[in-house]
């Protein structure tokens, strides 16, 4: 078989792999931003907690209440059921994210510093918010807070863009390859395509070679990863030609 020939059928695999990916690609705990349903997808990596001081309760309904539509999300008005501590500590084991809003009430609560201790011993990812515009965190806050990027809910900017911001910031967090944060580079569709194929079984290179009506005898032991290679090798070739 030329190599010209089989180019060609590695030409058709890409559209075919890019619509088996459509297919098959897992349900994402995020929703794409503004398409909203109405209904919570959950995820198996956690909710989000909000870990806050009852001063900032009107603005934190107004966060939970946006991120309800992308994501299960945990705040003590809805959840708070039996033993106080016994409710807060199982609200962090099981979060994947853990906002907490800054401010000085934040700071002297012994409840809101044995939530965000508890949060920071369990490794969990933490996103602080600012509610309260000169507020700088010191003391344990400032040590368990440190350098992190904060979105500032002060007042200080339009909330329906920090909420915007925020919500990149939590889709970093879940690690999903769809949206990404500013600064952060997107995958080419190339690249999600030669990821899907080096996750390709044995069987499932077998069976692509059958739809291609490729000899098998060529291709003896052939491993996605050597498939994975040739796609991308295609690219480059079709990127010279039209250079």
């Amino acid at each position: 078989m030329s190599l010209k020939r089989f180019y060609s059928h590695l030409e058709i695999s890409v559209n075919l792999v890019s619509s088996f990916e459509q297919k098959n690609r897992p349900v994402s705990a995020v929703k794409e931003p503004g398409k909203r349903s109405g209904a919570t997808v959950k995820n198996k990596k956690g909710h989000i907690m909000i870990s806050y001081n009852w001063e900032h309760q009107t603005e934190v309904k107004k966060i939970s209440s946006f991120l309800e539509d992308y994501y299960d999300v945990w705040v003590d008005t809805k959840n708070m059921n039996g033993s106080t501590l016994q409710a807060m500590a199982s609200a962090v084991e099981a979060a994947h994210v853990v906002l907490i809003c800054m401010s000085q009430k934040y700071k002297d609560s012994p409840n809101c510093r044995l939530e965000a201790e508890y949060a920071h011993k369990l490794n969990k990812n933490i996103i602080p918010l600012k509610m309260e515009r000169r507020y700088e965190p010191d003391g344990w806050l400032g040590i368990l807070i440190g350098t992190q990027l904060f979105y500032e809910f002060s007042g200080k900017y339009p909330f329906e863009a920090k909420l915007k911001d925020l919500l990149r910031g939590i889709q970093h967090c879940y690690e999903n390859e769809d949206v990404k944060p500013k600064g952060v580079a997107m995958k080419s569709p190339l690249e999600k395509t030669v990821a899907v194929i080096r996750e390709w079984t044995p069987e499932r290179v077998n069976k692509w070679i059958e739809e291609q009506k490729l000899p098998k005898e060529n291709f003896p032991e052939f491993t996605s990863r050597e498939l994975a290679i040739l796609v991308t090798m295609r690219s480059e070739v079709c990127r010279t030609n039209n250079s």
